[in-house]
């Protein structure tokens, strides 16, 4: 090692020394969370796959890009975590380096650009194509872009990391602009959505839902960006900001995917509360997904049930038998009453006799009997 190279380790070792948890901790740290978030990213990317076939050749560009960067800034991670500390095993100047740290901020700026336009479309769209949206966020984003570039070129001439500190200007406007995006497309995309709500419940829910959506996969991006420029702010030469470029342009891509692949299951659950029938599909009247508008329309299925039975013959009684029958029968209840009439006089003249009473009958002879006393 030539005396240069011993000055720059002595001085690499007393400065990352210092505190070993904050200096290679965030290495540690980034290579973790960025393997986590390449498994859900290939889970996602293939579920993609399975229902994304009639996605707009837009949208298909996107996922290609974004899950190929992905993949290819997850590999390049893995080889400079071996570097450093395996092959470099015991050697402190590379971490100083500005060889393998110089190419995130440009990676980064390439995923943003993809994912944010994939929102910038997508709330141009959902507000009615207005031009002033493309004039607003269109100019943030390439300025986003050429301030990453700009990183990436002057981190290049740097010495080693301790002197970040000196692009301060580039680092500050691509990641103020990053986040500016980002509040913008949410708050567009969530305008959008609301004013399609069309006093249907069915209909309201869904867009309520998409709202949710759409803040829950923007608000992560926004806050990392947040979380970086802040920690930029206090200390630019801290290596915690090796932690933010690794892991933020993953965060964007997990958040583009969430928000595609929720379509299927939010057309599903949808067609599913207005079938009528099990497994019976019906057209997705909101047209997720779709650039053409399309009318909500009402369908009503009506079903007329038929019962028939049979009931038992009635049987009548005495005074409620039918006026043919009920004749007859009136007739025998006269004569039964005129010798139950008879029976009852002689039976009232014999006790006249035995007894001494005198008995006055009703007219009847049946209702009512009155004794005196003689």
């Amino acid at each position: 090692m030539s005396d240069a190279g011993a000055a720059t380790e002595k001085a690499a070792k007393a400065l990352l020394g210092a505190d070993p948890g904050l200096s290679f901790g965030p290495y540690i740290m980034c290579l973790f969370f960025d393997a986590t978030m390449l498994g859900i990213m290939l889970v996602q990317f293939a579920s993609w796959w399975s229902y994304g076939e009639n996605d707009r050749v837009f949208v298909k560009v996107i996922v290609y890009a974004s899950a190929l960067l992905g993949l290819t800034m997850s590999i390049y991670s893995a080889v400079m975590e071996m570097h450093l500390f395996a092959f470099g095993f015991g050697v402190y100047a590379p971490f100083e380096s500005v060889d393998w740290l110089g190419w995130w901020p440009l990676l980064d700026g390439i995923v943003a650009t993809f994912v944010q336009a994939f929102y910038v479309d997508r709330a141009y769209r959902l507000n009615g194509k207005n031009p002033v949206i493309l004039v607003f966020v269109v100019p943030l984003m390439v300025a986003s872009f050429g301030a990453a570039l700009g990183t990436k070129i002057k981190f290049s001439l740097l010495t080693s990391e301790s002197q970040a500190a000196a692009i301060d200007i580039f680092v500050e406007v691509w990641l103020g602009c990053s986040m500016a995006i980002d509040v913008a497309i949410t708050s567009l995309v969530g305008w959008g959505l609301y004013k399609s709500k069309t006093g249907w419940s069915e209909t309201d829910r869904l867009v309520k839902r998409l709202i949710l959506l759409s803040v829950e996969t923007q608000l992560p991006p926004t806050l990392f960006l947040l979380g970086f420029l802040i920690e930029y702010i206090i200390n630019p030469s801290s290596m915690m900001g090796v932690f933010f470029e690794v892991v933020i342009s993953k965060v964007y891509i997990l958040g583009f995917f969430a928000v595609l692949n929720s379509r299927y299951r939010l057309r599903r659950d949808f067609e599913g509360a207005h079938s009528s029938e099990p497994g019976e599909r019906k057209t997705n009247t909101f047209g997720l997904g779709s650039a053409r508008p399309q009318q909500a329309t009402v369908q009503i299925r009506t079903e007329t049930y038929t019962e028939s039975f049979q009931l038992p013959p009635t049987t009548y009684g005495l005074n409620r038998a039918p006026p043919a029958r009920r004749a007859g029968a009136d007739a025998d209840a006269d004569a039964d009453l005129g010798d139950l009439v008879e029976g009852a006089d002689s039976e009232a003249g014999s006790i006249d006799k035995e007894v001494g009473l005198e008995i006055n009958h009703s007219r009847t002879g049946l209702n009512r009997v009155r004794y005196d006393m003689v």
